[in-house]
C-alpha cells in the first residue's frame, strides 16, 4: 500500500473530474489530497470533503461517505438481495422495491436496503429509471463497490491519523 499526496495539479485535474457528476460542486479551494493505493488499478482519494475510489480512471464515491452519497440517485432493494449486493453480486430486477429518483443509463447510484436505509453498494446503471421500472427481470445495475469489498476492508485498516 503506498500513500501519498496529491499535487496541486493533480488535485485541480481532481476537482475538474468531480464537478462533472451534475449533483454537486467540489470547492476548488481544497489543499490536501491522499491518495492510498490498494493496487496497481485501486486507489482511495480521501480529504476532509470526500472520499472516492479511483478505479481504471473511474471515480466511485466511497460508501462511508454519507455527504457524498446523498447527492446520487437512490434505488432501494428487498431484504433478500442484501447477502447478494454485499457478496457483490449486480443488482437484479425483481429485488429492486423502489426507485425513489431518476437516472441515465451509465449513471451511478446509490444501493439502498428497505428496512434500516442502510447504503449497501454503489453501482452502474444498465438502464435509464424509467426503463428498469418497465422491467421485469434480468440484471439491471452493476455492483462496483459494496460493503465488505476489498477496497472497504482495507479502508477499516487505515489509519488516517497518521497519514498527515
Amino acid at each position: 500500500m503506498k500513500i501519498r499526496f496529491l499535487s496541486k495539479r493533480e488535485i485541480n485535474l481532481l476537482i475538474e473530474q468531480l464537478n462533472e457528476f451534475s449533483s454537486f460542486n467540489i470547492d476548488s479551494k481544497i489543499k490536501q489530497v491522499k491518495s492510498i493505493e490498494l493496487s496497481k488499478d485501486v486507489q482511495i482519494l480521501h480529504s476532509k470533503y470526500f472520499i472516492f475510489i479511483q478505479t481504471e480512471g473511474n471515480l466511485i464515491p466511497f460508501l462511508r461517505n454519507n455527504t457524498i452519497l446523498e447527492n446520487f440517485p437512490k434505488v432501494i432493494v428487498d431484504k433478500g438481495a442484501i447477502q447478494f449486493v454485499c457478496k457483490g453480486a449486480n443488482i437484479m430486477r425483481p429485488g429492486i422495491v423502489d426507485i425513489p429518483d431518476n437516472f441515465n443509463q451509465d449513471d451511478l447510484v446509490v444501493i439502498i436496503e428497505e428496512l434500516h436505509n442502510k447504503s449497501l453498494a454503489i453501482g452502474k446503471t444498465m438502464y435509464s429509471s424509467s426503463e428498469i421500472l418497465a422491467l421485469d427481470t434480468g440484471v439491471v445495475i452493476k455492483n462496483l463497490h459494496y460493503v465488505g469489498d476489498a477496497i472497504w476492508n482495507n479502508y477499516k485498516e487505515i489509519n488516517f491519523d497518521s497519514l498527515s
